[in-house]
């Protein structure tokens, strides 16, 4: 397995660094905006930033628990690979357990990260 990754443009690269900055600011805003509504209703005061950096969180954890469950059912049927997709992280990594190692790829996206998988021979 031969895993392409072609280098993303500068341009792109600052271009989703300046997304998440601009959508960070805004939450920011937001935040800053919505206290005194709170105040008014006497509602809990909540930072969406705090929430999104939550749910990031929860989704990495969710992401690492489903390639671990993926790799330990390959080593118990003796398989050499895991292939798996969709999660936009490529990687290619040996994942080792007292029953023995696989290992894990991920093909990662066309988008973000410019990268595919390809099988040879």
């Amino acid at each position: 397995m031969v895993m392409y990754s072609m280098q993303q443009p500068k341009e792109a690269q600052s271009c989703s660094l300046s997304l998440v900055v601009m959508v960070m600011i805004f939450l920011s805003y937001l935040t800053v905006q919505l206290t005194g509504a709170w105040n008014y209703w006497a509602v809990k005061k909540m930072s969406f930033s705090k929430k999104i950096k939550h749910g990031v969180k929860k989704a990495v954890a969710w992401v690492s628990n489903f390639e671990q469950t993926a790799a330990e059912l390959a080593i118990r049927k003796k398989y050499d690979y895991v292939i798996c997709g969709h999660i936009h992280q490529p990687q290619q990594r040996v994942i080792e357990n007292d029953q023995g190692k696989v290992t894990y790829l991920n093909s990662g996206d066309w988008i973000e990260n410019l990268t595919s998988l390809e099988y040879q021979k």
